[in-house]
């Protein structure tokens, strides 16, 4: 496994490199389920979400952002349990 650098205020947080925030995609969120593993949402506003990539066990292993007001709603539809208030 290599080394993880604190992430810098506001930036995802990065374990093994799967997918980085310009690759965050509601097609590349969509292969990652396909593939058998999981994501969740951590934190979601009307101006930025933030991901968990999970493995198939559900231990995260890439955090991710998105600023994509597509992905945004995507992910707002897919996790209709989120507490969207904050």
């Amino acid at each position: 496994m290599r080394a993880v650098s604190a992430p810098t205020a506001g930036e995802p947080k990065s374990i093994g490199g799967v997918m980085n925030p310009e690759q965050l995609t509601i097609a590349g969120l969509e292969r990652w389920l396909a593939s058998g593993a999981h994501w969740r949402v951590v934190s979601i506003s009307r101006r930025r979400a933030v991901v968990d990539l999970c493995t198939c066990m559900g231990e995260p292993i890439e955090r991710v952002g998105s600023d994509d007001p597509g992905v945004i709603a995507y992910l707002r539809t897919a996790h209709p349990e989120l507490d969207l208030k904050r």
